[in-house]
């Protein structure tokens, strides 16, 4: 690190100076790349034209904000985590592969990409307990991970309970020398354009477990307690897409409304409160508001 800043500070640093770069392009260039990435995000396989040179600009200062971001994590020695449920021993040919026809965290881009991240490990990456083709839901100040039926909820000797997965996880963690960052366009509460990094990285290449060069270790994951005072870890335990059914909801009192029913029809197990650890108090009073309703069984 610099000195004793954390690299969160230099990365918002970073941001900043984009930011301030970002405030001297012309408002309808922001608003005609914004459109772009709108259209993208419908899209995602859209040829974007770059007869434009203005609009090819604010991609192309976007492309330095990657590197940028890059070289800073390399610069300090910052290694990816590549989060999975394969063990070391039971990789193919030694190699994390590309996953074919994905798209990134923001659903701007399509591709054969293996994906990293560069959340921290311990006790807040999201990804440890997500299941990979069930995604993530921001309903206000709550984050809900959207995982399989891969927890129990275990006594340890003093009697606190424990969210386990029933089949552990791994982290690898990983050089991002061949990584780039994922970022975007987006706009502040007072309409200023920023350049937004999701902490996700995405390689065209596959990654050789094998090579010191490229893995830096192996972490396994099965204790994720300590990951429930941070997000709502919500369970499809029967595989139904709820995760991508609640993503098309735009409403979040309908968003809200799906969750709870499925919760009470048995569909969704609420990580959560079967734990007693960071309940969302808006199913607390809507399951007591339920209880205590006297027109129920009618």
């Amino acid at each position: 690190m610099q000195g004793n800043i954390s690299i969160e500070e230099i990365l918002e640093q970073k941001r900043i100076e984009y930011q301030q770069i970002l405030k001297k392009e012309n408002p309808e260039t922001i608003q005609k790349v914004l459109h772009i990435l709108q259209s993208k995000r419908r899209e995602p396989r859209k040829f974007i034209d770059m007869s434009d040179e203005d609009i090819r600009r604010i991609f192309e200062l976007m492309k330095r904000y990657q590197e940028d971001i890059k070289q800073i994590f390399l610069e300090n020695g910052v290694a990816l985590k590549h989060i999975t449920n394969i063990s070391p021993e039971n990789v193919v040919g030694g190699h994390i592969r590309k996953s074919k026809n994905r798209l990134n965290n923001y659903e701007t881009e399509v591709g054969d990409w293996v994906f990293a991240s560069s959340s921290p490990i311990g006790d807040n990456n999201p990804y440890i307990a997500r299941k990979p083709k069930d995604g993530m839901i921001n309903i206000g100040h709550y984050a809900y991970i959207m995982g399989g039926d891969n927890i129990d909820i275990q006594l340890d000797e003093h009697g606190d309970k424990h969210a386990v997965l029933k089949e552990p996880n791994y982290v690898y963690k990983i050089n991002p020398q061949n990584f780039l960052p994922v970022v975007t366009l987006k706009t502040d509460k007072n309409g200023e354009p920023y350049f937004e990094f999701s902490e996700e990285w995405i390689s065209q290449e596959d990654v050789d477990i094998n090579d010191p060069r490229q893995v830096i270790g192996v972490e396994k994951i099965v204790d994720i307690t300590n990951l429930l005072n941070q997000y709502q870890i919500l369970c499809d335990i029967n595989h139904q897409g709820i995760g991508r059914q609640i993503h098309s909801i735009g409403n979040v009192e309908q968003i809200i409304q799906t969750i709870l029913s499925k919760i009470q029809d048995g569909s969704l197990r609420y990580i959560n409160d079967e734990a007693g650890i960071n309940i969302n108090p808006i199913f607390i009073r809507k399951k007591e508001k339920k209880i205590s309703n006297p027109n129920d069984g009618r």
